[in-house]
C-alpha cells in the first residue's frame, strides 16, 4: 500500500509516482480532471493558488495552469496537450513547464499517463512522466517535485470526502 506518493525511475527518462487514496477509483480520476476540483488540491504549498486557464479533454484539446504565489505574485505554469482520454480509468498527456517568474529548469517536456485502479485502500494512482532525456528526468527530480507531488495528494486525500 502506497499511503504516501512512492517515486522509482525506470529507464534513462521514465520516472513513475504510485499513491493509494481512501476513494473510488471514479471519485480520484474525477479530481484529476474536473477543472473546478483541481485547484482546491492541486495549488502546492501553503500560499500558492492553482488558476486553471484552460483545460478540456478532447483528444488534441489544450490545457494550461498557472500556479501564483499569493504574497509575492511569481507564478510558473505547465500546459500541454490531451493525446488519450479513457474515464474512469486514465489519460494522457504532454506536458510542457513554464519558468514564469520562478525560474528553474524541468527539462523540455514529457508525456504524462495517468492511470487510477481499485486498491486496498480504494484506488491507485499511478502517474509515469516519460522525459526526453535522462538529464531532463534529473533537472525534474532535482526541484523537489515528489515531494510537491506528495503535498497535494495529502491535500486531496483530506478533501476526497467532500467529492463523494
Amino acid at each position: 500500500m502506497f499511503d504516501r506518493a512512492h517515486a522509482e525511475t525506470k529507464g534513462e527518462t521514465e520516472l513513475v509516482v504510485t499513491r493509494d487514496f481512501a476513494a473510488a477509483p471514479e471519485t480520484v480520476f474525477r479530481a484529476l480532471t474536473d477543472p473546478e476540483i483541481l485547484p482546491r488540491w492541486m495549488a502546492g504549498p501553503e500560499g500558492w493558488t492553482l488558476t486553471v486557464e484552460e483545460m478540456s479533454w478532447g483528444i488534441g484539446d489544450r490545457y494550461r495552469w498557472r500556479f501564483t504565489e499569493d504574497a509575492t505574485g511569481k507564478w510558473m505554469g505547465f500546459s500541454g496537450e490531451v493525446r488519450a482520454y479513457d474515464p474512469p480509468r486514465s489519460f494522457a498527456v504532454t506536458e510542457d513547464y513554464e519558468p514564469g517568474t520562478v525560474g528553474g529548469n524541468m527539462g523540455s517536456g514529457m508525456i504524462v499517463v495517468q492511470t487510477v485502479v481499485p486498491s486496498e485502500r480504494g484506488a491507485r494512482l499511478t502517474v509515469s512522466m516519460t522525459y526526453a532525456s535522462a538529464e531532463d528526468r534529473a533537472a525534474a527530480m532535482a526541484t523537489g517535485m515528489t515531494d510537491g507531488m506528495e503535498t497535494t495528494y495529502a491535500t486531496l486525500d483530506a478533501l476526497i470526502g467532500e467529492l463523494v
